[in-house]
């Protein structure tokens, strides 16, 4: 049962897996070892969320790309903020996960956990979560997959904004600092990454540094 809390990595609880889809043994462009370590909620975290005292730790939200698919923990842009801002770094990142999954982890956990600041890297705007039941929660996108009524460039960037909007606001009412970094244009600029994960589609360690510096 899906809840709003839930990450879409619960199953992996409490483990550590040296790959990670799409991280596989088969995807690898050059060795090397990486640890996906995740605490009791299912985050890419060495913190349990309901354990960290409040105003302790800073939250980052975001898709793979803030997860770290393809390198270690202390590679992701979001341990290089954390590393400057100081404070306990709490990587909510998802795998596949889109802006509306950002935010219903963002209004449950922001409450409980009263994160110092909240760092957020936005997936990709043409991904949406769904719930097609009371329980059960679907990640559509690109445009091929989204019904047809929703897949203008206006539609999604609006999507986009309203939900930054949404997250920004839960952030504001309990007084916590909201950071957001929009990645699509940052990639356009540089016409290609630095480099990329052991993956080879995902970003590599000068990538996430590069990111990093994004965030003032």
């Amino acid at each position: 049962m899906t809840k709003l809390e839930t990450s879409m990595h619960e199953h992996v609880a409490g483990r550590t897996l040296t790959h990670f889809p799409n991280d596989t043994p088969s995807s690898e462009t050059y060795t090397k070892a990486i640890e996906y370590r995740f605490n009791a909620q299912g985050f890419r975290c060495d913190n349990d969320c309901d354990r960290l005292d409040p105003h302790t730790a800073n939250m980052y939200l975001g898709c793979s790309n803030t997860m770290g698919i393809g390198v270690n923990l202390h590679e992701t842009w979001c341990q290089h903020v954390n590393d400057r801002v100081g404070g306990t770094m709490l990587n909510m990142g998802q795998a596949g996960g889109a802006a509306e999954t950002c935010y219903r982890l963002a209004a449950h956990w922001i409450p409980m956990v009263r994160p110092r600041a909240v760092y957020m890297l936005s997936p990709p705007a043409t991904r949406r979560e769904f719930w097609m039941s009371n329980t059960d929660v679907e990640i559509i996108g690109p445009r091929s997959t989204i019904p047809k009524h929703m897949v203008s460039e206006q539609e999604i960037q609006i999507n986009r904004e309203r939900v930054v909007a949404a997250i920004n606001s839960v952030c504001a009412s309990h007084s916590t600092p909201f950071h957001y970094v929009y990645l699509h244009p940052i990639i356009k600029d540089w016409d290609q990454m630095p480099d990329v994960g052991r993956d080879g589609q995902h970003p590599g360690p000068k990538t996430h540094k590069a990111i990093a510096k994004h965030f003032k």
